[in-house]
């Protein structure tokens, strides 16, 4: 069965290299929501007890949590989608219903492209992502990746080519040339890092591209692209979104990010009354006392002093600029309303939850929303957002 979400950083073995590049960003898409990465051949499988434990050459191991791809092994279920349970740097396992014993068979592994999504059209550092989910709402994600420290994206209700499309989101009048996604805060080949996770509908990311100049610069805000979770029963069609920096200008990526305290400028492809054309519309959270995630003092410190909690609230989308009435939430991204010490997370920190998030776990991102250029060193808060990389981000049937 295949696993709804995955994620991917820079840290993973066989990850790709994101950097002020051209084409960069869209040969990270293609891997992380195509092809996969990592592959290797393993030396066996032997299962016992419901786990099964795959050899692996020295350095050769995947990260504990990620989904990896199984081929070729004989007896079949131990092929597909698994998640990795324990690592080592010669063995992993995960959970199988396949008999004791061991397996046979020219095996091989690597980390699970998201699946769901599709290279609709390409060019010469452009391409158009489309989720396949035949149940959802199937825009068009164009990214044009032809500079070296920014890429460009806008959605489309309708597209016929690479550069032909009906429908935009922005429109040309909203933000001429499309959403700025910052990769890196200078040009050359120097490594960012970055945190990505999605389902077949929803790409979030976190890129620090400040860690280009000082490696401690890594603030990121959240963006992405796709279908948000409508609020209506009914459904929505044009809640797809896209989310972005406000300008080239990387200092100040605020006003599109997803996980901003005021955002007002992510576009949705039209109003929830389904008519008009693209429509700016504001971002917020249900616990929101005017503050950032995790330096917003609206339920107080963390720890909390009652219970030494971590507050979660879901981030959604209202039905404007002007108009905070929820109309879709976004997936897989979590605010707190508490005002979180400056060294309680690390970037990619993990947070295993439980209550109503049981079985999840958070990868923790770096949120100033105002500077990419911040040392997380500082004494101040610099804030934290959560990105569910477990799921699933969607209603199951």
């Amino acid at each position: 069965m295949a696993i709804a979400v995955k994620y991917i950083h820079e840290g993973m073995r066989g990850a790709p290299v994101l950097s002020g590049t051209v084409g960069t960003l869209i040969a990270l898409l293609d891997t992380f929501l195509l092809s996969g990465w990592g592959l290797v051949t393993a030396t066996g499988i032997n299962v016992a007890g419901g786990i099964a434990t795959v050899g692996l050459n020295a350095g050769e191991t995947f990260e504990v949590g990620s989904v990896v791809l199984v081929a070729g092994a004989t007896p079949a279920a131990l092929n597909g989608e698994q998640r990795v349970l324990t690592a080592s740097a010669t063995s992993v396992t995960f959970a199988t219903t396949a008999a004791d014993g061991a397996a046979s068979g020219t095996i091989t592994v690597k980390y699970a492209p998201v699946g769901g999504w599709e290279k609709a059209f390409t060019g010469t550092n452009l391409a158009v992502y489309r989720s396949t989910d035949v149940t959802g709402a199937r825009m068009y994600y164009r990214v044009q990746d032809t500079s070296t420290t920014v890429a460009r994206i806008v959605g489309y209700v309708g597209m016929t080519g690479v550069s032909t499309g009906t429908g935009p989101f922005p429109t040309s009048a909203q933000r001429s040339g499309g959403s700025y996604w910052p990769k890196s805060t200078v040009a050359g080949s120097a490594p960012v890092p970055y945190l990505l996770a999605a389902d077949g509908r929803m790409v979030l990311a976190s890129i620090c591209a400040g860690a280009a100049v000082v490696a401690d610069y890594v603030n990121a805000p959240v963006y992405g692209f796709g279908e948000l979770v409508a609020l209506n029963p009914a459904g929505d069609t044009w809640a797809s979104v896209v989310a972005f920096a406000g300008s080239d200008w990387a200092y100040y990526p605020s006003p599109g990010s997803l996980s901003a305290a005021t955002s007002d400028a992510v576009y949705l492809a039209r109003a929830h009354t389904g008519t008009g054309a693209s429509i700016a519309a504001k971002v917020a959270s249900y616990c929101q006392g005017g503050g950032g995630s995790g330096i917003d003092p609206f339920m107080g410190a963390y720890p909390s002093a009652v219970d030494g909690r971590l507050l979660l609230s879901r981030r959604f989308v209202g039905v404007g600029a002007a108009d905070a009435t929820p109309r879709a939430e976004v997936p897989g991204l979590l605010a707190c309303p508490q005002i979180v010490p400056h060294d309680a997370f690390v970037r990619l920190d993990k947070v295993v939850c439980a209550g109503d998030l049981a079985g999840r776990t958070l990868r923790a991102t770096r949120a100033l929303e105002n500077s990419f250029e911040y040392p997380v060193i500082s004494t101040a808060s610099s804030g934290v957002s959560f990105i569910d990389v477990t799921g699933p981000w969607r209603p199951q049937a």
